[in-house]
């Protein structure tokens, strides 16, 4: 099993603001527009965005949540994620490493991307995704996940 990617490859990555082009790139944009189009619900209680970056997709996802919490390993990522989100006072930024720092709570929100999973190398059933699972306050995004891991396991398509 591979190891989580180093913190060094972040702090090198972040020597950027938009390493990443998030804010720059076209195909970025339409995953945010894509992810937000693709949301169950209007509105958020609470919601996580883990490897939050330098902020962009944070900063969609504000006006959709009560209260937002943002992650990343990175001190600059979280710097540029804060001074992103600074209009959104109702938006955490904090730095956090994971799967080793999960916060108290319970979401009905949470955003661990594909890439999360590829850069922690987490397998559908590692602890790292039951814990998350056991965040879920709301019973349609566990179902979602199962869906997910059921995929994942039989590597087929629905």
């Amino acid at each position: 099993m591979k190891t989580a990617t180093p913190a060094s490859y972040f702090a090198t990555l972040y020597a950027e603001e938009d390493p990443f082009g998030y804010r720059s790139r076209w195909y970025e944009a339409r995953k945010r527009q894509l992810l937000l189009a693709s949301l169950p619900a209007e509105r958020y209680a609470a919601g996580w965005e883990i490897g939050c970056s330098n902020g962009e997709l944070t900063a969609a996802l504000a006006p959709r949540c009560e209260r937002l919490l943002a992650t990343d390993l990175d001190a600059r990522a979280v710097a540029l994620a804060a001074a992103r989100n600074a209009p959104h006072p109702w938006v955490t930024v904090t730095r956090a490493q994971h799967p080793h720092d999960w916060p108290a709570g319970r979401f009905d929100l949470i955003d661990g991307r594909t890439q999360m999973a590829n850069e922690l190398n987490l397998d559908p059933y590692s602890e790292s995704i039951i814990a998350i699972q056991n965040q879920f306050a709301n019973e349609r995004h566990y179902n979602v996940l199962a869906k997910a891991r059921r995929l994942a396991a039989n590597n087929q398509s629905d």
